[in-house]
């Protein structure tokens, strides 16, 4: 352990301190240092600022590079301690190789008041722990500026994000996505990294946007278009969540309990017509809901045919001109009546057990009036039934109509 002196300013007078420093100078370590060529560079450093002043700022930023950590760190408290005179050696501080380096730097540019003229610099920086400081300690009492200040920094992020390698890029979207708030700016860059190469950032852009969305966004159309046919299937599924967001004008989650529920084990259901609007299904059993396996109501844990039946009320909704029926899950395959008109089946198999869904509805529907649903579900084995929410969607799609 070495205790070094390290000068501080006060009424542009060198007042020397001293900093422990949990160091241990060893030439095994260090390669060629030894206790005497450190502290000579150290001390070198302290003098040519007692010296020189802020002329001293270039020596220091060459000394950032020093490989040994009394060095290097010496070099960052000397370039915060000459204050806004050494702004030249913060933006060398902030690209330093060392994460202690930069974390001094940045805590001095907290304390002079000047975090936002590197706030680009800032935010690039993809190390876990430099990350965890600005997010818990520099953001709270240094927030971003709004406006044009704060689309300057959303440019250089831009011109980073275009030339950079995966890492970086990832870094960059991950850092917009972290934003409080998407502005136009913002949300262009991440429109942009909606078509980058690597799903995960497609991803990642596609979230921020469904976090933030505004409804009256105009570009809309264009991005859903692109989620739709987008390789990754969860960006497929956050497609549809920002279909949802941005023309959704109505919707009705259906019920879990009040479904009347009945085996069909012969499969006659169909046939019979059961899912008609007046079929008597009084005598059906209303203990069974959806958003659960059926077999957890039965004793027999039935693989097979089952039918559910309920009514439900539609608002109005005179800006609707689309109406969904979105099934998050139904295990295994499902065919599905409104009032008593065929809308729709998922039948996948087996494989179709966990497969959200989505059926239009638009024909079938009475708006402002109660309507009736049926489904008929298959199983074969496993779980069974309704076991995920099912929500009827009304949608105003002309804002997605392209002049």
């Amino acid at each position: 352990m070495s205790r070094i002196s390290v000068i501080s300013m006060k009424k542009g007078t060198l007042v020397a301190g001293t900093l422990l420093l949990g160091l241990t100078l060893s030439s095994s370590v260090h390669g060629a240092d030894n206790d005497a060529s450190v502290l000579e560079r150290h001390n070198g450093l302290v003098d040519a600022v007692g010296r020189e002043g802020t002329a001293a700022v270039p020596a220091l930023i060459k000394a950032l590079d020093d490989d040994h950590e009394m060095v290097h760190l010496t070099a960052a408290y000397l370039l915060v301690r000459l204050g806004e005179a050494a702004r030249p050696g913060f933006a060398a501080a902030l690209d330093s190789p060392h994460v202690e380096v930069r974390r001094i730097v940045m805590r001095g540019l907290a304390n002079l008041d000047l975090v936002e003229e590197y706030w680009a610099t800032i935010l690039l920086d993809n190390n876990p722990v430099i990350r965890r400081y600005v997010q818990l300690v520099l953001m709270p009492k240094h927030p971003l500026p709004e406006g044009e200040k704060l689309d300057r920094i959303i440019s250089e992020l831009r011109d980073v994000y275009l030339e950079a390698d995966v890492a970086q890029r990832r870094h960059v979207v991950e850092t917009f996505a972290a934003f409080d708030v998407v502005t136009p700016a913002s949300r262009r860059v991440l429109v942009l990294a909606t078509d980058d190469e690597e799903a995960d950032i497609r991803q990642t852009a596609y979230a921020a946007i469904l976090d933030h969305i505004d409804r009256d966004w105009d570009e809309a159309a264009d991005l859903l278009d692109a989620a739709q046919a987008d390789s990754s299937e969860t960006i497929r599924d956050i497609g549809l969540e920002l279909r949802w967001k941005l023309l959704q004008v109505a919707q009705v989650r259906l019920s879990r309990e009040g479904w009347r529920f009945l085996i069909d084990p012969d499969d006659i259901g169909r046939a019979a017509g059961w899912y008609a609007p007046d079929w008597d299904d009084a005598g059906w059993r209303d203990d069974v809901p959806i958003e659960d396996s059926w077999k957890n109501h039965m004793e027999d844990g039935y693989n097979g045919i089952a039918w559910y039946r309920r009514s439900i009320d539609v608002p109005e909704a005179p800006d609707g001109d689309r109406v969904y029926l979105h099934f998050e899950g139904v295990d295994e395959e499902a065919w599905v009546w409104l009032n008593g008109k065929f809308v729709g089946e998922h039948a996948l198999g087996k494989e179709g057990w966990n497969v959200p869904f989505v059926l239009d509805a638009t024909d079938a529907v009475k708006l402002g009036a109660e309507n009736q649903v049926t489904i008929r579900a298959k199983n074969t084995s496993g779980g069974a039934g309704i076991w995920r929410p099912v929500t009827l969607r009304v949608l105003n799609t002309d804002k997605l109509k392209k002049p």
